[in-house]
């Protein structure tokens, strides 16, 4: 089925999945077609994002880093949240680039034989780059005016001092 009427009569399609689910969710509340649209955007963000996810962490099973990656994923998306930055251009190369990088930064940090003044001095450096250059804006997240950047900042700042 087709539904119109988002952005100025932009159409978009919903597959037969979406359909049920927005069929599931009409049952239960009146859905106007905006409504209708954010739930599929919504629903299409986190099929995507899980995909994503089962694939990275999949290799990173394989190869025996699940949980040490999980944490080096952790901060890095506590950081990534408020420093916005360089996205990929579309999922697939999003996922090719997280699927290599990930794990083999993980790999790197085990494998090489790094002191705990190697790992300070990554960090403090990283921390410098990222209150000097960060908040970022890429296609994907907009840094909206200088009170969003400093808002940005300041939590950025409270995130790198937990």
């Amino acid at each position: 089925m087709l539904y119109t009427g988002y952005r100025g009569g932009d159409d978009m399609e919903f597959t037969a999945k979406e359909e049920m689910l927005v069929g599931y969710i009409e049952q239960r509340r009146l859905l106007t077609q905006l409504d209708k649209i954010k739930l599929v955007y919504g629903f299409r963000v986190v099929t995507s994002e899980l995909k994503n996810f089962f694939i990275i962490y999949s290799i990173a099973f394989t190869f025996g880093l699940f949980w040490k990656m999980l944490l080096v994923h952790t901060g890095f998306l506590l950081v990534g949240q408020v420093a916005y930055g360089a996205h990929c251009s579309s999922f697939t190369t999003c996922l090719v680039v997280s699927s290599i990088s990930f794990p083999l930064i993980t790999w790197l940090a085990i494998a090489l034989p790094i002191t705990s003044r190697v790992v300070w001095g990554a960090f403090f450096l990283g921390a410098v780059i990222l209150l000097f250059i960060g908040p970022m804006s890429s296609k994907k997240t907009k840094v909206r005016g200088e009170a969003h950047r400093t808002f940005l900042l300041k939590k950025l700042y409270s995130r790198l001092i937990m």
